[in-house]
């Protein structure tokens, strides 16, 4: 791996501590994943919905917070950002899956068709993606509400949120360089 210049000065880390880092990243999402899919979510009507999306952007920006803080501290600031980001994605993304599931459960006509919690999460990464088959469209304006907002929210997330974390990752390198500390 080069350096953040692409200078071609090698930064060393322990093969273990990637090793480790990997795991608990997977080991994340395969938690976060299994909690959405088998907790049984107690339907929301459109209201209670929402504000289960917004508890969950809450959950996922103080999430951010604290990543950005553990960033700055870690040894090794890139293998720390990985984990911030298998961290902050998925509680993103399975947010609006959940309130999008919530939404079509309570009232299936929020949808073109009936979410079942994949085809919600299906849904949800191909409005994060921008992929938009068609072949799920939201019906009713609360749902067109709720998928502008996720959409516009996509753009500041992969835009200035992972700024924040390569300016993070640089900032804890130029440090650590200037005071003598090996990455």
């Amino acid at each position: 791996m080069t350096g953040p210049g692409g200078s071609g000065d090698f930064i060393h880390l322990p093969k273990s501590l990637i090793a480790w880092a990997m795991v608990r990243s997977f080991g994340t999402v395969v938690v976060y994943l299994a909690a959405y899919f088998a907790v049984p979510w107690t339907v929301l009507d459109g209201f209670g919905a929402v504000i289960l999306v917004a508890a969950f952007l809450v959950v996922a920006a103080l999430t951010a917070v604290w990543q950005i803080g553990r960033i700055l501290r870690a040894p090794a600031p890139a293998v720390q950002a990985i984990e911030a980001l298998a961290i902050i994605a998925p509680l993103y993304l399975l947010g609006f899956a959940l309130g999008y599931f919530m939404l079509s459960a309570s009232d299936p006509a929020q949808f073109s068709e009936p979410l079942s919690r994949m085809s919600s999460l299906y849904f949800t990464l191909s409005v994060f993606a921008t992929v938009g088959f068609g072949d799920i469209t939201a019906a009713v304006d609360l749902t067109r509400a709720i998928v502008t907002v996720q959409m516009v929210l996509n753009l500041i997330v992969v835009g200035v949120g992972i700024k924040v974390i390569v300016a993070a990752v640089q900032w804890s390198r130029t440090k650590k360089k200037e005071s003598g500390e090996e990455e």
